[in-house]
This record gives structure tokens, sequence and C-alpha cells, in this order.
């Protein structure tokens, strides 16, 4: 059971989150400041624990109903996107994505060099050594591949087996 002390010391950032809610309106976060933003996001989550714990208890179901229905209406403003415009994928291809690969074309081109490399060591032991997949796969995944088997099919096997 949910003592009253706590429900007291809890009720007013209840109170506190609704007031923040109302006060946006359908403004969304606009109408809130830095300040007030960042205490929403500490009341959500605090909240969110409440409500946990409020679950606990049978007998307070209409306490997590009203808790609930505060954090949906949280969670909306909180998550809510920016509504997409027509031309945004053409933005995102024309400035953003160049800026970006700009930005980290060292890594993308570290990247490459690391895969392209191993793509020529792995091309050169397959030449120099045809049998090297053996270490690599294993001598039940040879055989199955040998066989022409899916990989899948001896994993399709075990289960109707029941094992």
């Amino acid at each position: 059971m949910i003592s009253n002390s706590w429900l007291q010391k809890r009720r007013p950032y209840w109170a506190r989150i609704d007031e923040l809610l109302t006060r946006s309106g359908g403004a969304g976060v606009r109408n809130l400041t830095h300040p007030e933003l960042q205490e929403l996001a500490l009341l959500y989550r605090q909240t969110a624990s409440d409500l946990a714990t409020i679950r606990e208890d049978p007998s307070s179901r209409s306490l997590a109903h009203y808790l609930n229905q505060l954090l949906g209406r949280a969670h909306n403003l909180i998550y809510m996107g920016r509504r997409s415009r027509p031309w945004s994928i053409i933005r995102f291809y024309a400035e953003t994505f160049p800026q970006v690969f700009h930005e980290t074309f060292a890594y993308t081109a570290t990247a490459c060099a690391i895969f392209w490399a191993l793509a020529a060591a792995g091309a050169m032991m397959a030449i120099v050594n045809p049998g090297f997949q053996r270490y690599l796969l294993g001598a039940a995944m040879m055989e199955t591949i040998e066989k022409r088997q899916m990989w899948t099919q001896s994993r399709r096997e075990l289960a109707q087996s029941g094992c």
C-alpha cells in the first residue's frame, strides 16, 4: 500500500508537470524556456518511476490512470517530431549529407581502407591456400556446404527432433 506521506511528497511534482504541459499549449516546446524543458525532462522520468511504484498497489488504479495520462501528454510533447516539408529530402541530399560526408571523410576513408585491405588479404589467402576456409568455417559447416545444404537445415532438424 502506498503511504500518504509519499503521496503528499510526490503530488507537487505531478502538479508541476501538469502546469508545464498546460503552459506549452498547442505550440509545443516553443512556449517553454530552456530551464523549464530540463525540468520537464526530469519530472517526466520521476513521474514514470512513480507510476511504476503505484502500479504495484492494486488499490491505486485511479492514481495510476491519472499518471499514465499525464505521462502520455508529456511523452507527446517531449518526443513530438518536426513536421517534414516536401523538399526536406532533397535538401538532405543536396546539403546535409555532403556536409557530413566531408566532415567525416577521414573516418570513412580509413574504414574503406581497412575493408579493402582485409578483402585483399582474404582473396590472397584463398589463392595461395584454397583449403583455408576450413580453418574459418569448421568441419561441420564445410560438410554442410559440400552437401549443398543450407546452414539452417540442421537447425530445423534439431528443432523438429525436440533438442
